[in-house]
């Protein structure tokens, strides 16, 4: 999208059959770290221009994908609430957590022994599945979709570019998430991907219009549904959903929530995250004419949009990329 509306000539190679962990994320726009309760990396940078970048999108696309929705936060003990208190105030963070404490249960919720509830301002969620199908069908419009599975062999280098399938271009840049590791020029990076199942459930009885966090997130849909999640999972890497994952998710449910739950979908994804926790970005150490865009691992969402920006600036005006998120940072890896 950020290539296309700066006037480039675009193609896009994507196979639809293969799985995805955005097809199936949440979506959530997080801006808090809670275990240390400190602001999520650059979220000052980040949060303002994912806004503006998917309501441009939402008016270019002609749907409804970008939700602002606040997330309260369970505290259980003194230590979490004295905290809260504390970091509320503080610089770094006073812009995106409330100050005041409700105590006030969601209704349907079980009367556990919980200290009161926090509320994390500038959150809401992007949905991913519609998102992403309206930009697929926009460049099918565009006649520059192609549904088909890459091919590393009929890609040719040349002095000025690349050749592939008869057709001559300036630069590739590979997307390919959890893929990557099939990748002949960029599989040396050090990705460390992760599993996660995530259910889509009805809940009897319980309300609530924000998302719920404690060890799980609970994210109430537009159409009364709510999405539960999620697992994380270093060694299963595949995208089957795990029945232990489910049951692991339920349970920790049940120990808040009353009403019945039922499962309307189970799905899972193989997060792209790098083994620093920092996305990578760039060309190649020895053909510059190939890009890698990927390791942004459980925030896509939030770092897509800056840093597909940054990339289209290097790659169009020949901007030089952060240096956190720069593959040159890994260079030293490919022998």
């Amino acid at each position: 999208m950020e290539l296309f509306q700066r006037g480039s000539n675009v193609s896009i190679i994507a196979d639809s059959s293969l799985p995805s962990s955005s097809k199936v994320a949440a979506g959530l726009i997080n801006p808090v770290v809670f275990k240390r309760l400190l602001p999520s990396w650059r979220a000052d940078e980040l949060l303002p221009f994912l806004q503006q970048k998917y309501k441009t999108l939402e008016t270019l696309l002609e749907e409804k994908f970008i939700h602002s929705i606040s997330i309260t936060k369970v505290i259980e003990n003194q230590h979490e609430l004295e905290t809260w208190g504390k970091r509320a105030h503080a610089e770094d963070i006073r812009d995106f957590i409330s100050e005041k404490i409700t105590h006030t249960n969601p209704q349907g919720f079980k009367s556990v022994e919980v200290l009161g509830y926090g509320e994390v301002l500038q959150s809401g969620y992007l949905d991913t599945h519609l998102f992403l199908n309206a930009a697929a069908r926009f460049f099918k419009e565009k006649g520059c979709f192609n549904d088909h599975e890459f091919s590393y062999q009929e890609l040719q280098l040349t002095a000025k570019g690349a050749i592939y399938q008869e057709k001559e271009y300036d630069s590739v840049v590979f997307c390919e998430g959890f893929f990557v590791h099939r990748n002949p020029y960029f599989s040396f990076l050090p990705f460390k991907p992760v599993k996660g199942d995530v259910l889509t459930i009805s809940i009897e009885g319980y309300q609530n219009k924000n998302v719920l966090n404690k060890n799980f997130f609970l994210l109430p849909l537009v159409d009364g549904a709510y999405k539960l999640g999620a697992t994380y999972d270093w060694k299963n890497l595949n995208f089957e959903p795990g029945e232990e994952a489910k049951n692991d998710l339920l349970n920790r449910l049940k120990d808040y929530v009353s009403g019945e739950v039922k499962v309307l979908k189970h799905e899972a994804g193989v997060r792209p995250s790098s083994e620093d926790r920092r996305p990578i970005i760039g060309p190649h150490p020895h053909h510059p004419q190939l890009h890698v865009f990927n390791g942004l691992g459980t925030k896509g969402v939030m770092l897509a949009p800056f840093f597909a920006a940054q990339l289209a600036h290097h790659l169009l005006d020949g901007a030089l990329i952060d240096q956190e998120v720069c593959i040159e940072r890994f260079y030293h890896l490919k022998k």
